[in-house]
């Protein structure tokens, strides 16, 4: 069941102030939702050895924590702010399970885009040589 925008207030008032946790379960459940919509925005094929409930609990922690760190006084709307600590929670676990060293997933990366780019341009595969070259 949604929660109205004054029972969401209030819940914000019963957790904050008065530190009561069954508000904040009550926050946490509400804005799971968050958590399914960002981790389907992030990755659109899991790697191997993860699934979508490992991406889903990394989301859940970095709600949680959105909760807990939440301001209401300020002028920030509190999707906006969970937003980006789910995607946070969710991007580094992704980094945590990738035991292939970033510098290297970066030359992957240039290695690719200098053999599409040749590619386009030549209207044939690029030879190990030419995309040595272009490099």
């Amino acid at each position: 069941m949604a929660l109205s925008p004054e029972q969401l207030k209030r819940f914000w008032i019963e957790f904050k102030v008065y530190k009561d946790p069954t508000a904040r379960v009550e926050l946490i459940n509400h804005y799971s939702y968050l958590v399914k919509i960002t981790a389907g925005r992030i990755v659109t094929s899991i790697p191997g050895g993860l699934d979508r409930e490992d991406l889903i609990g990394a989301g859940v922690i970095g709600l949680i924590k959105s909760v807990d760190q939440f301001d209401p006084t300020r002028d920030v709307k509190f999707e906006t702010y969970a937003i980006a600590l789910v995607r946070g929670a969710i991007l580094e676990m992704l980094r945590d399970e990738d035991w292939v060293p970033r510098p290297s997933r970066d030359k992957l990366r240039a290695l690719d885009l200098a053999q599409m780019a040749l590619e386009s341009k030549m209207g044939r595969p690029a030879s190990e040589r030419e995309i040595a070259e272009h490099l």
